[in-house]
């Protein structure tokens, strides 16, 4: 009974690729075949945190093709936050905006994340062949130390679920109450980041200038 379980699992694991490789497939010949309504309708409510940057560069192009400018430079920009090495998305990214994607930040943080794994890989494997470290203070603490950084690193970072595009004219104030100052006017196709929300209103911060202020998201 438990050898059967076992394979079973074990099947199942082993699917789980071919049955996801099956998937993107599909939505890449709904792609090809110029159905682009498909492949948008197929990410709609997804979590942006799972996804790859292959796929927000799918879901861009297909907005691209229909001449939406706006939700294609979002999608390729989010798939840059994911992947600030993607040098498709950010040729993509310029084509559909003004100004140049500036992505030195990411990419320095994602230098660092992938450090941090390979020297926890690294220690994992010396503790596992070198039953000795495992009594060594230094690298108790070290190991420690390197666990801890993943965890603030991915409890710290960005939520591409925050992120929205603006698709009309908006005025950004300084505060909820009518009398607010305004700021300055923002237009169609600019990114801004969610800070808060209080009723109809959004506390945002631009991707670009970095200004913060609110707006009102509903009449």
């Amino acid at each position: 009974m438990k050898n059967k379980m076992f394979k079973c699992i074990v099947i199942f694991v082993l699917l789980i690729p071919c049955l996801s490789y099956s998937i993107e497939k599909i939505i890449f010949n709904y792609f090809e075949k110029g159905n682009y309504n498909k492949v948008i309708s197929h990410f709609e409510n997804k979590d942006k945190n799972i996804m790859s940057s292959t796929e927000f560069n799918l879901i861009g192009s297909s907005f691209f093709r229909k001449g939406n400018i706006a939700n294609a430079k979002f999608n390729y920009f989010l798939g840059l936050k994911k992947d600030p090495y993607n040098a498709e998305l950010l040729s993509n990214f310029n084509l559909t905006s003004e100004a140049t994607y500036e992505n030195s930040e990411e990419r320095k943080k994602h230098l660092l994340l992938v450090l941090v794994f390979i020297l926890l890989v690294a220690f994992n494997l010396s503790f596992f062949l070198f039953p000795i470290l495992r009594r060594k203070k230094a690298f108790i603490i070290l190991y420690t130390f390197l666990l801890g950084f993943s965890f603030y690193f991915k409890n710290n970072t960005t939520d591409l679920n925050n992120f929205i595009v603006i698709h009309e004219k908006k005025q950004l104030k300084s505060g909820i109450d009518p009398d607010a100052i305004v700021f300055e006017e923002i237009f169609e196709g600019e990114i801004y980041y969610i800070l808060d929300k209080i009723g109809d209103h959004l506390k945002i911060r631009g991707t670009l200038d970095g200004k913060v202020g609110w707006v009102k998201v509903s009449s």
